[in-house]
């Protein structure tokens, strides 16, 4: 089983909020196989910690931190919260995956996403939802600008 891989580029990491760091530390280190490449504390409260766990490479996009505020009240899901991070996977690895999490007692299940790929779907030990959706299984359509439509839309505009 392959382990995660950069998923987006220009984006450094994600950061989830967390309650306990030892519980997070195995979910991120023993569960998912990222390594922790960086320790500090928080900037805007230097009495808790902020962790980043990233790949073996340590590559931008493929970071996923973690603020500790155990006094924090679990977030809601809405406007302007991000709903599930998603990491790719090597293509033939979701079967090796869900078993993986099922023998380490985390809950998962097979999903498609909106753009047609099957995922594992799982959350993190404070509500974070996570996929793990394999690398390359969807083309991307190629993306037209408004400069340069579809033909087919400049014969509409004639």
């Amino acid at each position: 089983m392959d382990g995660i891989h950069v998923s987006a580029r220009g984006l450094h990491h994600v950061t989830a909020i967390i309650g306990d760091v030892r519980r997070s530390s195995e979910f991120y280190g023993k569960v998912l196989g990222l390594k922790r490449v960086k320790k500090t504390v928080c900037y805007d409260d230097p009495g808790s910690y902020h962790l980043y766990y990233g790949n073996d490479a340590g590559s931008p996009g493929a970071v996923m931190s973690t603020l500790a505020w155990s006094c924090v009240t679990p977030g809601m899901v809405g406007v302007g919260e991000v709903v599930q991070t998603a990491f790719r996977v090597a293509p033939g690895s979701l079967e090796g995956w869900s078993e993986k999490l099922r023998s380490l007692d985390v809950a998962c299940r097979m999903e498609v996403s909106s753009f047609g790929e099957r995922m594992v779907c799982t959350f993190d030990p404070d509500g974070t939802a996570i996929a793990l959706v394999p690398r390359g299984s969807v083309k991307i359509p190629r993306v037209w600008s408004l400069e340069t439509p579809p033909p087919d839309d400049r014969r509409q505009r004639r």
